[in-house]
């Protein structure tokens, strides 16, 4: 039980020093809508969406590094950060997202979908590319004596599949 408090207060402390940060770029704050759905700072939310979307790939391009082996608090950890950010950035899109669509540069205001965002926080954390098969088939997988296999094993949905190898770039998993 202290263990689960712990990870759960450690949790907390990431998205408070990480992706609770980018909610400030979506602030109200100034601006108006009036009952015609023109905002009176049109230039702040563009602005506001640019900073988003800069503090966005930044972050994402930072943690998309870092790895979290256990499958549970990972996927804990991303839907924490899904719940922060995501609801809070569909509605704002909801409401000033059509101002800075209907311009000629709306790609580089509404960069991003709710979905897309949610898939993007959805994939962090995981062991990517050849390394992540390395890690997989060497460290958790071992055979009934205890010994760690030859490195040559995949688990895919449960499955152990045996991997070919057929040239030093491709991998087939059988």
């Amino acid at each position: 039980k202290y263990h689960e408090r712990s990870k759960d207060h450690y949790a907390a402390n990431y998205l408070q020093e990480s992706w609770a940060k980018l909610l400030v770029s979506l602030s109200r704050d100034g601006l108006i809508l009036f009952s015609g759905g023109r905002a009176v700072a049109r230039d702040m939310v563009k602005r506001r969406l640019k900073a988003f979307n800069a503090a966005f790939d930044e972050m994402y391009r930072k943690q998309s590094t870092w790895v979290i082996p256990d499958r549970e608090l990972r996927e804990k950890t991303c839907q924490l950060a899904v719940t922060v950010i995501v609801p809070v950035y569909r509605s704002y899109m909801q409401t000033y997202g059509p101002l800075v669509e209907q311009d000629s540069s709306a790609s580089k205001y509404a960069k991003y979908t709710a979905q897309s965002l949610e898939m993007m926080i959805g994939s962090l954390f995981l062991q990517k590319g050849l390394d992540a098969v390395r890690f997989r088939s060497t460290t958790l997988h071992s055979s009934p004596n205890g010994k760690i296999n030859n490195g040559n094993d995949v688990v895919t949905g449960g499955s152990v599949h045996r991997q070919y190898h057929t040239s030093p770039t491709t991998t087939i998993v059988a």
